[in-house]
């Protein structure tokens, strides 16, 4: 399966798979974060909510965000392995009562 991506000048571009695209809720300055309007909601399938953690955890993020530490993220899993279970997933028989709950939730 191939992903088309076009930007404001009619370019396409094909991305290879898998990938995913992630967004935040961005603050409007110190005011926080507003909800999606409802036209908006059906773009995005997972919500993460990240709480608040306390000190050391919080000085330690805040030295990697702030001060632009980097930092190198550890792979968990690589792309040949995401479409494995991805085709192990397509065969996965989900009973309608099963569907119809997590739908609903």
């Amino acid at each position: 399966m191939q992903v088309r991506l076009g930007d404001h000048r009619r370019t396409t571009h094909i991305l290879a798979q898998p990938f995913i695209v992630l967004a935040d809720a961005e603050s409007l300055e110190q005011e926080g974060t507003y909800p999606l309007p409802e036209a908006q909601l059906d773009r995005f399938l997972f919500k993460f909510e990240v709480p608040f953690r306390p000190a050391p955890n919080s000085t330690r993020w805040s030295r990697r965000t702030i001060l632009k530490q980097h930092v190198e993220p550890t792979k968990v899993m690589d792309a040949a392995r995401i479409l494995a279970l991805r085709q192990v997933l397509e065969k996965v028989v989900v009973a309608d009562a099963v569907r119809d709950y997590a739908v609903a939730w």
